[in-house]
C-alpha cells in the first residue's frame, strides 16, 4: 500500500507539474496578437480585477449562486503559491452592481465601461465573469500574462453566427463575439479607450434602441463601431462543463446548462402542479398554430388555459373579451392577468414552507405558485421550466415578487433611461407576489392605475416592462428561454445548455423542432445535447 501511495503521489506530481508547464506556454491566439510573449513570472506583477455579473439583488437564488462564486476566486487566490521574493498578484473583485451608481441596470456592460471607475483603469485586465463561470484561476493569471495589457485586447471564447438574424438585428457584419458564460477579459488598452469614448459620447447611449443580446452588442461596439479590437479566440475558455481534468482553464457549471436545486424529481414535480400556464391565441389559429401546442409540450403541463377570442368548448378555450389584433396584443395580456388573479385569490398572502412550496392563508385548492405566459407558437419544457422555477421557489421569499423571463430592453443602454421587459415569445413566469402586485397593488402615485395600455394594439411584452419597472418588480434573466428559433442562434452556446423555450414555427416543422430540442426523452434526457468532448468542442470553433 506504501509503494502505490508513492506511486500515485509521483503520478499527481508529474501531472500538475505538465498542467503548470502548459499554462506557462505561449498560445498561438495570443502570439500573433501581442507580437512577443511575455516572461511567464510577470503574472505575480498583473493586476486582474474579476467583475462578477450577478442578478444578486434580483433573486434570493442568484444571490446564493454568486457568493459560491466570488469563494470560488477567493479560495484559489489564497492558495496561490508566490515563489522567494517575487510579489503577489494583485486581485480584486466587484460586484458590476458596485461600479455604477444606485440603481443602475448593469445587464448590458455598457453602463460599467461608461462610469469611469478607478478600478477599471487601474487594471492590466479585467476579467467579466456570470454567476455559473468557473476557472482556474493560476490557468487563467498565466494566460493573461502572455498578453501586453497596454494593447487594446478582447479575449474570450468565440461565437459566430451562420446567418443574418432577428436576434441580432439582422446584422451583415458576422464578427466573433463572446461567450460570456465562460467569462472574457479586457486589457487596460481596451478599458482605458472606452472610458475615453463614453467620456465624450456618454449621452449616446440613449441611441441605442433595443437591446438584446450584450455579448453580441459589446463585440459591436468594440469592434464594429468603434474599431479598438476584434475578439482574440481563446480555446482554453470553454463552452461546455468541464471538470479541472481537462485543459481549460474556465467553463460553466452544471447549473448553467440547467439548474437542478433538488435532490430528487418529486419536488420538482410538485413546482410543476403548482404552475399554471396560460397561452395566448385566436379563433384562426386554433387547427393550425394552436393544434402544435396541443400535440407537443401541453402533454407535460398538467395545468393549461387557453386564452382567446372566442370561447370554444372543444379544445377548450375561455374568452378573454378582448378582440384580437394584429399586433401588440397590450389589452389581451392585461385581461388575462386580471382574470388569473380573479380566479386563483391572488390577494391571499402565502408564505414559504421547508421545501420552497407555499402555505396560503386562504384554503382554495385553485392557488399556483407560478403563472407562465406564452404565445401559441412558443415551443417550451414544461419540465425543464419548472426545475429553474424550483431554485426561486426554494430560495425566494413568498411575498417577494419576481419574473422570470429573457430579458431585454428598450432605451436602457446606460442603464438608467428606458426600461427592460420579459420577451413575450420566449414566454415568461411571474410568481404569485408578482401577479398580485400587477394587479391587486397595481396603484402608482395619486393612485394612477399603472397597468394601463396606450392603445390595444401597444407591445405587450414592452408595456409589461413598463408597469414592472413602475411597481418595483424584478425581472430575472435565463439564458434558457429563448426569442427566437434554434436556427438563429449559435450551436456551441446550445449544445451548452439544456433550452427551455424557442418561437415562432415560420420555416420549420414545429413537432420536429420539439422533439429535437426540447423533449427529455430516455434515462438521459441531456444526452441529445451532450456538449462532446474537447476534441469536438474544437472543431465546433473552428
Amino acid at each position: 500500500m506504501t509503494s502505490l501511495s508513492r506511486l500515485r503521489n509521483f503520478t499527481t506530481l508529474i501531472l500538475s507539474a505538465t498542467l503548470l508547464y502548459g499554462f506557462f506556454m505561449l498560445t498561438p491566439a495570443a502570439e500573433s496578437e501581442t507580437g512577443t510573449a511575455a516572461s511567464p513570472s510577470s503574472v505575480l506583477k498583473s493586476r486582474v480585477l474579476f467583475v462578477l455579473m450577478c442578478q444578486s439583488q434580483a433573486a434570493s437564488f442568484h444571490k446564493q449562486r454568486c457568493d459560491l462564486l466570488r469563494r470560488h476566486i477567493e479560495d484559489q487566490a489564497k492558495e496561490l503559491k508566490v515563489p522567494a521574493g517575487a510579489e503577489t498578484p494583485d486581485i480584486s473583485i466587484a460586484l458590476a452592481e458596485d461600479l455604477v451608481d444606485p440603481g443602475i441596470e448593469t445587464f448590458f456592460y455598457l453602463p460599467i465601461l461608461a462610469g469611469n471607475h478607478t478600478q477599471l483603469t487601474q487594471s492590466d485586465f479585467v476579467f467579466f465573469c456570470h454567476e455559473e463561470t468557473r476557472m482556474n484561476l493560476v490557468g487563467l493569471l498565466n494566460q493573461l500574462a502572455q498578453y501586453n495589457s497596454s494593447k487594446p485586447l478582447f479575449i474570450g471564447s468565440p461565437l459566430r453566427d451562420e446567418g443574418y438574424y432577428i436576434v441580432h438585428h439582422f446584422s451583415q457584419s458576422r464578427h466573433l463575439y463572446p461567450f460570456v458564460y465562460c467569462g472574457f477579459a479586457m486589457s487596460n488598452g481596451l478599458i482605458t479607450s472606452l472610458v475615453e469614448h463614453f467620456q465624450v459620447n456618454k449621452a449616446k447611449l440613449g441611441e441605442y434602441e433595443f437591446r438584446i443580446d450584450p455579448a453580441y452588442e459589446l463585440a459591436s461596439l468594440i469592434s464594429i463601431e468603434l474599431h479598438l479590437a476584434n475578439l482574440t479566440a481563446l480555446s482554453a475558455m470553454c463552452p461546455r462543463s468541464v471538470n479541472l481534468t481537462d485543459s481549460c482553464i474556465t467553463w460553466t457549471t452544471e447549473m448553467f446548462r440547467l439548474p437542478q436545486c433538488f435532490p430528487n424529481s418529486s419536488a420538482v414535480s410538485a413546482v410543476l402542479n403548482r404552475t399554471l400556464f396560460a397561452v395566448k391565441t385566436h379563433q384562426a389559429n386554433f387547427a393550425t398554430v394552436l393544434s402544435v401546442v396541443r400535440d407537443t409540450w401541453a402533454k407535460e403541463a398538467p395545468n393549461i388555459i387557453y386564452y382567446a377570442d372566442v370561447e370554444d368548448r372543444e379544445i377548450p378555450t375561455v374568452a378573454c373579451g378582448v378582440p384580437n389584433t394584429e399586433r401588440g396584443h397590450c389589452d389581451k395580456l392585461n385581461r388575462i392577468l386580471h382574470l388569473l388573479a380573479e380566479s386563483n385569490n391572488v390577494s391571499a398572502q402565502a408564505t414559504n414552507n421547508a421545501d420552497g412550496s407555499d402555505k396560503s392563508n386562504s384554503s382554495s385548492s385553485a392557488l399556483f405558485d407560478w403563472f407562465v405566459i406564452c404565445d401559441d407558437d412558443t415551443l417550451l419544457s414544461p419540465s425543464r421550466l419548472a426545475r429553474l422555477l424550483a431554485c426561486h421557489s426554494l430560495s425566494q421569499p413568498a411575498d417577494s415578487p419576481l419574473v422570470v423571463g429573457e430579458k431585454y430592453g428598450y432605451l436602457s443602454a446606460d442603464g438608467w433611461h428606458g426600461y427592460p421587459y420579459p420577451t413575450g415569445g420566449s414566454g415568461f413566469a411571474l410568481n404569485r407576489a408578482a401577479l398580485r402586485r400587477l394587479t391587486v397593488e397595481a396603484n402608482g402615485a395619486g393612485g394612477i392605475v399603472v397597468t394601463r395600455c396606450g392603445s390595444a394594439e401597444s407591445p405587450d411584452d414592452m408595456s409589461l416592462g413598463v408597469w414592472l419597472r413602475s411597481l418595483s418588480v424584478p425581472i430575472v434573466h435565463s439564458h434558457l428561454l429563448h426569442q427566437a428559433k434554434p436556427v438563429e442562434y449559435s450551436p456551441v452556446l446550445l449544445r451548452a445548455q439544456l433550452p427551455i423555450s424557442f418561437h415562432k414555427h415560420l420555416d420549420l416543422d414545429p413537432r420536429q423542432a420539439y422533439r429535437d430540442w426540447l423533449l427529455d426523452a430516455g434515462t438521459d434526457a441531456a444526452s441529445k445535447l451532450d456538449v462532446g468532448s474537447a476534441d469536438d468542442h474544437k472543431r465546433d470553433e473552428l
